[in-house]
């Protein structure tokens, strides 16, 4: 498995949650990078002037309600953007038992990105 994303901050949040939903939840390439993602506003931003939003949580449409419930009765301040928003990712994987090399990529990137195997 070779998975990879832009996006600052969030790319060890994004990553991680794309190789969850393979792993964890049993999702094919294309369907983990569809998938809604969380991303934690929290920490000072690596990018000047390094803003931090404590507690803050972006949350793309798509994830359950009852997620974002949870979240907020942990403390955490949900805001609710708009899906597809979150990070630019790309994945494949190789099916050694199949022979089957499965790459896609996010539809949240602008269209400059393409996923290719042979």
């Amino acid at each position: 498995m070779a998975f990879g994303a832009q996006g600052g901050d969030m790319q060890d949040q994004i990553t991680l949650q794309y190789f969850l939903n393979i792993v964890h939840f049993g999702m094919n390439v294309q369907q983990a990078l569809e998938a809604p993602a969380v991303y934690s506003e929290h920490f000072p931003s690596s990018f000047y002037p390094r803003p931090a939003y404590p507690a803050r949580v972006a949350v793309e449409r798509g994830v359950s309600p009852a997620v974002i419930e949870e979240l907020q009765r942990r403390g955490h301040e949900a805001r609710l953007v708009e899906s597809q928003q979150i990070g630019k990712e790309m994945g494949l994987c190789y099916d050694a038992e199949h022979g089957v090399i499965a790459s896609g990529v996010t539809p949240k990137s602008d269209g400059l990105a393409y996923a290719l195997g042979w």
